[in-house]
């Protein structure tokens, strides 16, 4: 499922076209039922952009301060459009329409589908492996359980994607899982998988 994400398009515009991008935020943001909670922020980007437009006006070639006073209130007016970027994308919840009716682009990207889990026998007896395809820089919860509607039990914690889980009563049949999250957030879960140890 593709999901719609707003872009900023800021990136490379000198302050004069800064002024137009940012006017242009305001006037789609200003009023628009579909971001009521933005209000406050659009009007701190008027504010801003209102004083970007005054600090270009009194930029004057090699005078470092008027300079430095531009490149400040720049930078203001591209963190506010980052503040309401940001904003858009979470009151939007993904839908294309409203992402284009906020004044920003969007963008699409289709989110990881779950890579392949596999639980086959270890060379040991006794023992099974248990893998997924990596996902990178990532903690790997492994689970099993006798009962995959039962209660789970963690039997490794690993920051690689592949583990042996040995001491198993040959003839035992167990469910296996993993659980990959990236700090606090759970990326992925597999689908629970039964084995029989030999």
């Amino acid at each position: 499922m593709k999901t719609a994400r707003v872009v900023l398009g800021y990136r490379g515009l000198n302050p004069s076209e800064l002024i137009t991008y940012s006017s242009g935020i305001y006037t789609t943001l200003n009023g628009n039922t579909n971001f009521p909670s933005a209000a406050p922020f659009v009007a701190l980007l008027l504010t801003v952009n209102t004083a970007l437009i005054s600090a270009v006006a009194a930029a004057k070639p090699g005078d470092k301060t008027s300079t430095s006073a531009m490149h400040d209130a720049e930078n203001k007016t591209k963190r506010h459009l980052r503040v309401l970027g940001a904003l858009v994308d979470f009151e939007a919840d993904g839908d294309e329409t409203k992402v284009l009716s906020s004044g920003f682009d969007l963008k699409t990207f289709t989110p990881p589908t779950p890579k392949s889990f596999t639980i086959k026998l270890g060379k040991l007896s006794g023992s099974v492996d248990m893998e997924i395809n990596s996902y990178g820089s990532a903690a790997y919860k492994w689970l099993t359980s006798p009962d995959p509607i039962g209660v789970w039990t963690e039997v490794a914690l690993t920051t690689v994607s592949k583990v042996s889980i040995g001491s198993l009563t040959p003839g035992l049949g167990l469910w296996g899982k993993v659980v990959v999250s990236k700090g606090t957030k759970i990326i992925a879960t597999s689908d629970p998988y039964y084995i029989m140890a030999v």
